[in-house]
Formats: structure tokens, C-alpha cells, sequence
């Protein structure tokens, strides 16, 4: 009971895509999310170890083979559901740090280009270098988010 409530509530905490705002408080949020993936990862353990258990009392238990059979194959089918989530939000999880970073470059360029263009500094080579990393950038969220419409036209 206890385990399978934490994991409910560590997936229901996860929340890559929140915005994220100052050093501070992006390493905060990096912490609690290192943090609900950890009590995610103890909870699906927990629900493991109690797993054999049920599965030996089962065994044990005085009904039909049949209905026995019957049980062990919702089992199967939970805990071969529990790791496919467990793997997709894994998944997730990098897909998001990634998409997050490279949004992030493309803050920083976009930034740095609007300093260079109020201070009118911004010659043609720095202007091309932009060019080729912002284009760079939106190529890798391309890739990421599986979007060719948005690869094609950058190249």
C-alpha cells in the first residue's frame, strides 16, 4: 500500500517542464527532482520486494490453481507495465534535461545577439557564427522533438 502510494505521488511530482528561474532556485529544483526520482525509484524496489512475498503467500493460498494463474498473470502484466513506465519517464526525464539545455543556448545566443546589436557590434563574422549556432541548436531540438520540417528548413 505504502509503496505503491509514493510511487503514485513521486510520478505525479515530476514535472520537467516547469520553468525554471534563477541559479538558486534551478539548483533547488534539480535537488527535488533528483530527490522524487530517488523516492520513485525506492517505491518501485518496495513494490518489488512485496511482489515475492505476495507471489510466495500465493502460492500457498488454498484456491483453484486456475484463479492462482489468473492472479499471477495480472502480476505479470502490472509489473511488466510498472517497468515500461519506469523506463519511458526515465526517457522523459533525459529528453527533457536535453531539450532544456539546448533551449538555454538558444536564450544565451539570442541575448547575446540583442547586446551586440543596442551596442551596434555585431560585425558579419559574429553575425555568421551566430547564424551557424542558432541554427545549430534548433537542428538538435529538431532532431530531439523527431520534427523534419524543422530540420529540413534549417538546412
Amino acid at each position: 500500500g505504502g509503496a505503491l502510494k509514493t510511487l503514485t505521488e513521486a510520478i505525479k511530482q515530476l514535472d520537467p517542464g516547469r520553468s525554471k528561474g534563477d541559479a538558486d532556485d534551478d539548483k533547488k529544483e534539480d535537488d527535488d527532482e533528483n530527490e522524487i526520482w530517488k523516492l520513485f525509484v525506492n517505491a518501485a524496489k518496495q513494490i518489488g520486494e512485496w511482489a515475492q512475498d505476495f507471489i510466495e503467500e500465493l502460492k500457498k493460498a488454498k484456491i483453484k490453481q486456475e484463479t492462482k494463474v489468473q492472479i499471477a498473470g495480472v502480476c505479470r502484466d502490472y509489473f511488466a507495465l510498472l517497468k515500461k513506465t519506469s523506463t519511458q519517464l526515465q526517457d522523459y526525464r533525459h529528453q527533457t534535461d536535453r531539450i532544456y539545455k539546448i533551449l538555454g543556448a538558444v536564450v544565451k545566443l539570442i541575448s547575446f545577439t540583442d547586446e551586440k546589436l543596442k551596442d551596434n557590434t555585431l560585425g558579419k563574422e559574429k553575425q555568421e557564427k551566430v547564424k551557424t549556432q542558432f541554427c545549430k541548436k534548433l537542428g538538435e531540438l529538431g532532431k530531439i522533438m523527431e520534427d523534419r520540417t524543422c530540420q529540413n528548413s534549417i538546412q
